[in-house]
């Protein structure tokens, strides 16, 4: 199948910030829309709220989510209470209040509920690609090494594509997914070398820690869970969507699918990461076709 069309969202709201500029072009998948002062704030009806505590740039906050039909109506407490109205196909996101949030906020929860309202569901991992240009990602709770894993693959030939945020796309007759690296990945930069727009995705590895460097096949009964409890920002979604979210990673997970799911034990005995990660590397599943030089 074909890669996936760009889906360019459009952020609607005052001048932006300096600070925000360079994040606004379609290279990262958004836009900026200027917002008439006389545009009235359309009123809907709700449908469902999603109320809740989540974790933002490893800082808590608080959210509400009000759906509507067409709409949705978001709230984040975030240094500040800001407010936002997402159509319900994920093709804007309009500011409702005032200045600008910091980007840590309108390029987290508001841009991941709208990618995942537009079929882009998007992972907490990191991904490389090799020299078949296929990526492979890396999933795990902060601090487990998945940044520093990605970052020591670029120095024997992998491509780093993402950093923490990894969306894929999952067509209805696909069986490997897509991976769309072109949203902001605020720990690379705006000025990090763009990648491709959409890289076939080959395999997903849970990260961990433990005595010995080991790579094992991930059990079946832990292969969904990964993936939904790897999604960034699912405690936004509401019934609707949150159905449709169960049936991505269910096909995902399938045995039936495209996608190979590893785990990947790091050993945490040895004092340098950068080492261990490089030998994790060197010691990928024959499996897989890439050459890690």
């Amino acid at each position: 199948m074909a890669a996936p069309s760009p889906h360019v969202i459009a952020l609607i709201g005052p001048n932006p910030p300096r600070t925000m500029r360079p994040w606004l072009r379609r290279e990262h998948g958004l836009r900026w829309w200027p917002r008439q002062d006389a545009e009235d704030e359309p009123a809907f009806e709700t449908i469902e709220s999603v109320n809740g505590e989540a974790s933002l740039a490893e800082q808590p906050c608080r959210f509400q989510a009000r759906y509507g039909e067409r709409w949705i109506e978001l709230i984040i407490e975030y240094e500040g209470r800001w407010r936002f109205l997402l159509d319900a196909g994920g093709r804007s996101i309009r500011l409702l209040d005032g200045d600008w949030p910091p980007a840590t906020v309108v390029l987290g929860p508001p841009l991941l509920l709208a990618l995942a309202h537009a079929g882009r569901f998007c992972l907490h991992a990191s991904a490389i690609a090799g020299a078949n240009a296929q990526a492979w990602l890396f999933s795990a709770a902060s601090g487990t090494g998945k940044s520093t894993l990605a970052a020591a693959a670029t120095t024997i030939g992998w491509q780093r594509l993402c950093d923490d945020l990894a969306p894929l796309w999952l067509s209805g007759a696909d069986v490997m997914p897509w991976l769309l690296p072109r949203i902001p990945q605020l720990k690379l930069g705006a000025s990090a070398a763009a990648p491709p727009p959409a890289v076939r995705c080959a395999a997903l590895v849970q990260l961990a820690r433990g005595s010995e460097t080991d790579w094992s096949v991930l059990p079946d009964a832990q292969r969904l869970p990964l993936l939904l409890g790897g999604t960034v920002a699912s405690r936004l979604f509401d019934q609707r969507l949150a159905a449709r979210h169960l049936d991505w990673a269910s096909r995902l997970a399938s045995r039936q699918g495209g996608l190979a799911l590893w785990r990947l034990t790091l050993a945490e005995s040895q004092a340098d990461p950068v080492s261990v990660a490089l030998d994790a590397l060197r010691a990928l599943p024959e499996a897989t076709l890439c050459d890690v030089g």
